[in-house]
């Protein structure tokens, strides 16, 4: 489905992205774990056009991505809920998730889209009326992700979703993150929580520096002694 080869990004002389190649297939949830500043978010927002590639390809569904607009490449299909939600504050839950769905033609479908949304966030639709920015910090990030959703994503990118969130939030969180998925949408997920996002992903990715040093099945990484050391705290 998305397909990254051989990446490049630099902000001015600095290098970020060295040359990034991974894959994320249909009905998967793909993880890229890393410390910060080694190039997980400047990765995403490769692929959703908000930075250019100085060189290499990005596909999706076998279509170049790569010199698109981000709107263009939300139309193919990608949604990105950036980190730290970005969420609009005064405006009230619902229109919130109708500002998501500027591309339904026709108040039916987006009120179809809305009513997904809230079978998905139960606490979204209790919650309608109220401003976005008085959510709590969960559920500001359900309303993210909710917002995201209402226009059926093929691929669903997520940014570090348990960002400022206490254990018990994310743990909820990550619930609904699977609930996703198992409803068949492919994620692509960008986490500093590695341990919960392996135990939620397909396959991972490992990025030091802007380079892949590491992929396997997310089992098979959460076993891995360099990344219990690195992002596990253990050994």
């Amino acid at each position: 489905m998305l397909s990254l080869r051989e990446v490049c990004v630099s902000y001015g002389p600095v290098a970020v992205l060295k040359g990034i190649t991974l894959k994320v297939e249909e009905g998967e949830v793909v993880t890229l774990i890393g410390a910060n500043g080694a190039g997980k978010t400047t990765t995403l927002m490769a692929v959703s056009g908000i930075v250019g590639c100085q060189s290499g390809t990005i596909t999706f569904c076998g279509e170049e991505l790569r010199g698109l607009p981000p709107h263009r490449i939300v139309e193919k299909g990608i949604c990105h809920v950036p980190e730290g939600r970005r969420i609009f504050p005064r405006l009230s839950v619902l229109e919130n998730l109708q500002m998501g769905a500027y591309l339904h033609r026709n108040a039916h479908n987006t009120s179809e889209a809305v009513d997904h949304v809230y079978s998905l966030f139960p606490i979204l639709q209790s919650r309608r009326d109220q401003l976005g920015g008085t959510l709590s910090g969960g559920e500001q990030q359900m309303l993210a992700i909710g917002r995201a959703l209402m226009l059926k994503p093929k691929l669903l990118i997520l940014d570090e979703p348990s960002l400022g969130l206490s254990p018990l939030v994310v743990e909820k969180v990550f619930e609904m993150i699977q609930k996703v998925s198992k409803e068949g949408t492919t994620i692509f997920l960008v986490e500093q929580n590695a341990r919960s996002a392996l135990a939620l992903a397909d396959r991972g990715y490992v990025i030091e520096t802007g380079q892949i040093v590491l992929s396997d099945r997310a089992d098979r990484l959460m076993e891995n002694r360099q990344v219990q050391s690195a992002y596990l705290g253990s050994a």
